[in-house]
Formats: structure tokens, sequence, C-alpha cells
């Protein structure tokens, strides 16, 4: 698989304070121990190796007999026959003609996949194995969208800093009761405002995620006539963004766009009577393919349901996408709700997604797993996971199972005991390594759907935390069945 980018490996030390920002912002209950990790196999075949280094488990910790009753999960996404390929599964057909249509030139557009998600998907850790697995396959699109005038905010294939003043609409982005407002928060779910004129922001690119001439796309919105802002570019006039500039959208936003060698970076300065962004979308001038991260810390999908419903199809119609992936369901597992009432949200959110583009392709990512102070699998996990899948079913999407993925019940307590650890101790998030190897393992999974011929659901060997017997193996001796039993569930 691609390797993580130099702006992976430079986030790596500030880890910890970025994924406490995300528990300070998620209204998920965490409990966080102070535990040391325990030695433990990684799923997959460095098991075996990652058990040379054994380390004394902490007191309530699982034992290290019982964390290596993992066992190998081995993708087996190959074409359905040996000798045509079969045709791509049919919940992704629209996504991967648009693909076809790009490697033979006569697509003059990006293929764009949209992923809305929670704090897994914010963060981009996740998002970027897709984005860069797709990129080298068929071609660089650029990072996307980006969110400016946000705190704690990174995205993979961009330095995005912020200084100032700047207020965050709504203030709790996340929450899913009813809207809050006027509904108006783009395509992400939220806008930003800088509060004077000292507020400022700026995007730098990663000189590994794109190179030459791209696009900028600013979407905004003026409070009043006297509001305005100037983004200024390297190498280029300063251009000020009020009510003569840009043009409005039929979702009734403005944009403004720009063109520049992607070594430029783009600074928003001088803002004046609180101009509101939201956000800016970057794509290479050359078509490629393009993944927005979408993600929003503590968000359930119903989060989405209370957006603006005219203006959040607007916004999805002018990215015009060839795939959505809906990524929820974590947070869901610590809430109330009876799983099965989420089914009827997964419809919703995609009629409407639908309303936007009847042809774009989906795909539902199930919760990853979560655990109890025990250790344990949250029994909604498997719940809602299976909700989803029959929504996915329903709406004619692909499906993965992430907690299948994962290894199933018990999943977390592996990862988070794993050597190096996958999984954080707050029993919600996972590391910057597991988060790569799930987006490393749905980008296998979607690739493998374009000669599947078959139904886009992958299934997943089972995998519990329970005290092994003799007759279960390590993970450095998987059964046959476990052994080729595809990624995800």
């Amino acid at each position: 698989m691609t390797q993580q980018s130099e702006a992976f490996k430079a986030v790596t030390e500030n880890v910890a304070a970025l994924l406490l920002a995300v528990g300070s912002l998620s209204v998920v209950t965490c409990s966080l121990s102070n535990a040391e990790p325990a030695a433990s196999p990684l799923l997959g075949a460095a098991g075996a190796a990652a058990m040379a280094s054994p380390q004394a488990a902490p007191p309530g910790a699982p034992s290290a007999t019982a964390v290596s009753a993992a066992a190998s999960v081995v993708s087996t996404n190959t074409p359905s026959n040996s000798g045509a390929l079969a045709p791509p599964a049919p919940e992704f057909a629209s996504f991967w003609q648009s693909v076809d249509e790009l490697s033979q030139g006569v697509r003059k557009e990006p293929v764009r996949v949209l992923w809305f998600g929670d704090s897994h998907t914010a963060a981009d850790f996740w998002v970027a194995p897709l984005r860069q697995h797709l990129a080298q396959h068929f071609g660089v699109g650029g990072p996307g969208y980006i969110q400016i005038g946000l705190k704690a905010y990174r995205h993979g294939g961009a330095k995005v800093e912020t200084g100032g003043k700047w207020r965050t609409v709504p203030a709790r982005p996340s929450y899913f009761v009813k809207q809050q407002g006027d509904g108006i928060y783009g395509i992400s779910g939220m806008r930003t405002v800088p509060m004077d004129e000292k507020a400022w922001a700026s995007i730098a690119l990663s000189s590994s995620e794109v190179k030459g001439p791209v696009r900028w796309q600013i979407v905004y919105r003026l409070s009043s006539p006297r509001s305005q802002f100037t983004a200024v570019l390297d190498g280029q006039v300063p251009r000020v963004v009020d009510t003569k500039a840009g043009s409005v959208r039929a979702s009734g936003l403005s944009a403004v766009s720009f063109e520049s060698d992607a070594s430029a970076t783009l600074r928003l300065v001088a803002p004046q009577w609180e101009p509101e962004i939201f956000g800016v979308f970057v794509e290479a001038s050359a078509p490629g393919v393009v993944v927005d991260t979408l993600g929003i810390n503590g968000a359930r999908l119903e989060t989405a349901l209370t957006w603006s419903e005219a203006q959040f199809v607007a916004e999805v119609r002018a990215r015009n996408p060839s795939l959505v992936v809906l990524a929820y369901g974590t947070n869901e597992i610590g809430d109330q709700l009876a799983p099965f009432r989420y089914g009827a949200q997964y419809d919703t959110l995609l009629q409407r997604l639908r309303a936007a583009n009847p042809n774009t392709s989906c795909l539902i990512a199930g919760p990853t797993d979560r655990a109890l102070p025990d250790w344990t699998s949250d029994p909604r996990g498997a719940a809602i996971d299976q909700v989803q899948r029959e929504a996915a079913t329903r709406n004619h999407c692909g499906f993965f199972s992430m907690r299948g993925a994962m290894g199933g019940t018990g999943a977390f307590q592996q990862w988070a005991f794993a050597s190096p650890p996958l999984a954080h101790k707050d029993r919600v998030h996972l590391t910057i390594d597991g988060y790569t190897k799930l987006g490393e393992s749905l980008a296998d999974y979607l690739m493998g759907t374009e000669h599947s011929g078959g139904p886009a659901q992958s299934t997943a060997a089972q995998l519990t935390a329970a005290q092994p017997t003799a007759a279960q193996p390590t993970a450095a001796q998987p059964t046959a069945a476990q052994a080729t039993a595809p990624l995800g569930q």
C-alpha cells in the first residue's frame, strides 16, 4: 500500500494533543486510562513480529495470552473470473464509469468523493490513505475541501494555520436534536467568522500531495454590505473580496476563484464586518481524483439532517460527486436511541444526497469497535453495524464494516494493547497507525469493487477477546478460513 506522506509523519509528535482536542470537542463520553500498553500482536502478517518485545500488562488490562487470540484477516478482493474482467459492483458502477472516463482522458472535471463522518473522519488520518491510493492509480486531484478558522484542525494535504479571534457557527457543530440558527452551514456543517481585523488564516499545500497549477475556490457569505476580506496568493496582487467580487451559487452562498502554482500559499487577511467563511476547495488544474474530508468532532449522522436541506443539496450538487461515503456510528454507540431507528435516518440523508446527484454511488462505512470500561466490546456496535448494512442494501449502497476490518468483537482491546498501539486508551479513538490501517483496508475494498461483479458488501471473520483455548490459533497461526477471509464485514 501507499506509505504515509511526509505530511502524515510531520504531525506524529503532535497527535496526542490533536486527539485531546478531538475529545474536548466531542460529546462522546470517554474514560481515559493512564495504563501503559501491554504487548500484543498486530492484526495481519506482522502479528508474530509484534510480540518480540513483550511488556508487562497494567492492572485490569487483558493478558497477553488473551490478546494473542487475534487472527490474521486477509483481503480477497479479486476479479471473479480468471479470464475477462467482471463488471464493477452495481453499487459502484457510476463511480467506476467516472474513473474510466478520467483514465481515457475524456473527462474534463475531477472525479470527486465526499466523505462525511465524525471525529474519526475529521482529522483526515483515516481518509488520506484512500485519497493517496486513488491519486496514485488515477491521477492527483488535489486535497479538496479545507476548513479554515478552526484552532484544532489538520488536513493531510496542507498546512493550515489560523490566528486572531474566530467564531464557529454553530457553536456546537455536532448538535443533532434540531436545527441551529438559519441552518446554512455549507457542505461541511459549519461556518467560521473572523471577529476582528487582526484575524487571519493561511493554507500551504503539501508538495507531496499536489504539484503544478491548482485552482482555489473560497465559499463565503457577507453578513452585511460592508463585509469583506482580502485574499492573498504568493506572487499575485491581493484581491479584496466584497459585494462586487465573486459569484452567487444556487445555495445562496458566494464563491471566488483563483489559480496559482501549488507552491503558493493562500492567506485570508484584513476581514471587516464579520464575513462568513464556509471553506476552501483546492483542486489540481488537470483532472484527477479529489476526496473531500467532511468530518465533525462528535457528530452523528442525524447532525447532517439538522442543516438546511435546500442549501445542503445545492452545495453537494455544486461538487457533483461520483461517490459519497457516510462514516458514522461510533458516537451513536454511546447513545440510547434504539439502533433500528437509525435506518430511517440513512434513508433520509441518502435521499437528499441523491436529490443533488441521482447517479452518485454511495458507501456506508460502519462504526469502529468501541470498548466498555472492562475492555469488552459495546454490544450496540454490532447492532448499529447491522442496521447500517441493511440501510446500504435498501439504498443500493456498498457497505464496509470497520469493526469487522478491525477484527470484530473484542477488536478494540486488541488494538489498544498492540505494539505499537493501534488504538488509544479512551476506548473510542484510534492512533495514526490504526486509522491508516483502516484507511488502507477501505481503499483495498473499494479498489476490489471495480471488477467484483457482485454486491459490494464484504465479509470478515469475527474475532473475540475471550481467553484462548488450546484449539484457538495464535496470531502467527491463523486458521485456513481466517487467512482467506476478506477485510470488512
